[in-house]
């Protein structure tokens, strides 16, 4: 959940700072279809580096709760559902922003 998080807040803010990009674009004669891969590229692009600070920072208490209560209770960390979850909201996310980037 931090992860989805991190995620929004940071396409939120490259929300509001990619439509000046996207009028001078506009503006110089780009196709549509350098908006839509240039939008998809940055949202890509900041959803894996969300996820790459996200996993770990949502990791950090587990390791910290385990390490000081030393009871022996075992924690599994979900490696293959934090992987599902970080490539699905990768692409959601991709995909979300190439089809609005011409109706921004």
């Amino acid at each position: 959940m931090l992860a989805l998080l991190v995620v929004a807040i940071g396409l939120a803010l490259a929300a509001a700072e990619s439509c000046d990009e996207r009028d001078v674009l506009a503006v110089l004669g780009a196709p549509p279809r350098t908006l839509r891969r240039t939008n998809g590229g940055k949202a890509f692009l900041l959803t894996l580096l969300g996820g790459a600070v996200a996993v770990p920072v949502g990791l950090l208490p587990v390791a910290v709760v385990t390490r000081v209560a030393r009871d022996g209770f075992p924690v599994v960390v979900p490696w293959r559902t934090i992987g599902l979850v970080v490539v699905a909201v990768l692409l959601l996310a991709a995909a979300v922003r190439v089809s609005t980037a011409t109706f921004d």
